[in-house]
């Protein structure tokens, strides 16, 4: 598998992902990513801008994981996996919140993310829970884990485009967990280390 997205595919966008832009988002924001996707590929100086514009659309807060989805954005359009994987862990962290606020004193750290959706099923609306759930199988759990790409098909794991996509369908569902619990984000969340290792965490509400 090729370690960055090759030219020709860093327009290519999976249809799975477009349906669920689709139900998401407005076609003018739809439209707005597409205009940024073509720009990051366009030459070094509208790719500086549209980098600049697509960071400033993600949050700073809270800090890890935000700065690192941040900071990955400007290895676009050659290095694309890591993003997607953090603000998968935002969507996490958003969930974890979302959980604690509900069950209180019931809730427990380090429960897995399926655990942690599964847990948030009566809690938010179906249609969200949804999303959530299509959310993680087509970019956060293969940003983390899929390094397998049958290369006929395609030789990189996600394009270009797709990171695009994924920043305005995250900052969506962002919105959505947060007036579904009513909650705010905490500038200093805790990290729980699974396993004792930096590289393998999910990030707790306070």
């Amino acid at each position: 598998m090729r370690s960055t997205c090759p030219k020709s595919e860093r327009l290519l966008i999976d249809q799975k992902i477009f349906s669920l832009a689709e139900d998401l988002l407005s076609q003018r924001t739809i439209d707005f990513a597409n205009e940024l996707s073509n720009k990051i590929v366009d030459g070094r100086y509208e790719k500086i801008k549209a980098i600049r514009i697509l960071t400033r659309i993600i949050p700073t807060r809270p800090k890890r994981p935000l700065y690192y989805a941040r900071q990955k954005m400007r290895y676009l359009p050659h290095w694309t996996r890591d993003p997607i994987r953090y603000l998968g862990d935002y969507i996490d962290y958003l969930e974890r919140k979302a959980l604690k606020k509900f069950m209180i004193n019931s809730y427990r750290k380090g429960w897995s993310p399926s655990a942690i959706r599964t847990k948030l099923r009566p809690f938010i609306p179906y249609s969200l829970y949804l999303y959530l759930e299509k959310y993680d199988k087509l970019f956060w759990t293969p940003a983390k884990h899929d390094f397998k790409v049958d290369e006929s098909i395609r030789k990189h794991r996600f394009t270009t485009k797709e990171v695009v996509y994924c920043v305005f369908i995250t900052i969506k569902l962002s919105c959505f967990i947060k007036k579904s619990a009513g909650i705010r984000v905490d500038p200093d969340p805790n990290t729980y280390f699974g396993n004792g290792g930096t590289g393998d965490y999910v990030i707790e509400p306070d």
